[in-house]
């Protein structure tokens, strides 16, 4: 096949609706331009299961960011150390090239700055092997992701699919959920490196307007226990005020077993997920966020199945404001469950959970840090 190319400068931006490209895939843009409305992130992020290093890096186009004086192409990086210390860092870029081939989609967001490198991701079309690196002045290395998993968007994707409607105007994929990520990372001006073993995914989703116009705020959950991995994304939305929507996958040996996109909320016959805050923990975010944990419950009653997981923060990963008085946490978790009657299985994920300010002119950014 000949290689479809999109292309886009920190300065091209439109008003309005872009166009879509005739290519598709998932991890394909979903616009041709960058726009001040709609906008599109890639995340990876990898835990080691048995202590609380991870990290987590995301892949920003976003136009909706000049609003508020930001670069609208940037990548972003949170790093957990084993030792509990966390190391941050953005990487503004001045092109984004994304290029989809016969074996493989790739990109790579160009430093802003000539000469201070790239980030870049590859990921196989068939999503079974992706990787990242970051060849930068604040870090080098790559994190490697294998994956066996079975997934139904895999032979094909229609980003107009129902199943990727999280809320209104809001799209959201777990395009990786669970993979052995192979992680090895140095960070010259911290004189650190981080690597190891663990388990780790990938998300890909897409916005039909700005952060605040969209949401009050939202939860982000990638866990693994044992065989399971969940993966979760809860919003609050503005655009249905009082409604709460919650997109979950549910991976239990190498298969997914549940799948859906419901309103967080308890049914005798379709299937639900609840998902609840914990608090009396000893660690907490900053902000308005109180909770030391969570717990998740997932149903299918037509299938006679249960499941639950706790989840307990063991380290504030990173903490920002998006507001005056709200902000964004992440946190390294333990997890903890399995299928209700079954063994309980152990292990650790990566939890974000951001809270918006009534007032959208408060709004700062989920990265407040340039």
């Amino acid at each position: 096949m000949a290689p479809y190319i999109s292309h886009v400068l920190n300065d091209s931006v439109i008003d309005g609706v872009p166009g879509s490209p005739p290519y598709k895939h998932a991890y394909f843009p979903i616009y041709e331009t960058l726009s001040k409305s709609h906008w599109e992130l890639w995340l990876f992020d990898a835990v080691d299961p048995s202590t609380n290093a991870a990290v987590t890096m995301t892949f920003f186009r976003d136009g909706s960011l000049l609003g508020l004086g930001k670069s609208p192409l940037r990548t972003t990086f949170h790093v957990a150390l084993p030792d509990g210390n966390t190391i941050h860092g953005e990487h503004l870029a001045k092109e984004s090239i994304i290029e989809a081939n016969s074996e493989r989609v790739m990109g790579r967001w160009e430093s802003l700055v000539d000469g201070q490198g790239s980030a870049q991701f590859e990921v196989s079309l068939d999503l079974s092997q992706a990787t990242v690196t970051f060849d930068l002045p604040i870090l080098r290395g790559m994190l490697k992701l294998q994956s066996s998993d079975v997934l139904s968007h895999r032979d094909s994707f229609d980003p107009a699919d129902k199943d990727h409607v999280l809320s209104p105007r809001v799209h959201y994929l777990h395009a990786i959920p669970r993979a052995v990520g192979e992680i090895d990372f140095t960070f010259p001006l911290e004189d650190k490196s981080l690597r190891f073993s663990g388990l780790a995914g990938s998300e890909h989703c897409w916005m039909e307007d700005t952060t605040p116009a969209l949401m009050e705020g939202c939860t982000y959950v990638r866990g693994h226990a044992g065989p399971y991995t969940v993966c979760l994304f809860r919003i609050f939305s503005r655009v249905e005020p009082g409604k709460t929507y919650v997109k979950t996958t549910l991976v239990e040996d190498g298969k997914e077993v549940f799948s859906s996109t419901t309103a967080d909320s308890v049914s005798l016959t379709d299937d639900y997920v609840s998902f609840r805050n914990t608090v009396g923990g000893q660690v907490r975010g900053g902000f308005a966020d109180n909770a030391s944990g969570y717990r998740i419950d997932i149903v299918s009653p037509s299938a006679h199945r249960h499941w639950s997981f706790e989840l307990k923060h063991q380290l504030v990963w990173w903490s920002m404001p998006t507001g005056p008085k709200t902000g964004n946490n992440g946190f390294v978790d333990l997890l903890s469950g399995g299928e209700v009657g079954g063994p309980v299985y152990s292990g650790r994920a990566a939890v974000g959970h951001v809270e918006l300010s009534h007032q959208k002119t408060e709004y700062k950014g989920f990265n407040s840090q340039d």
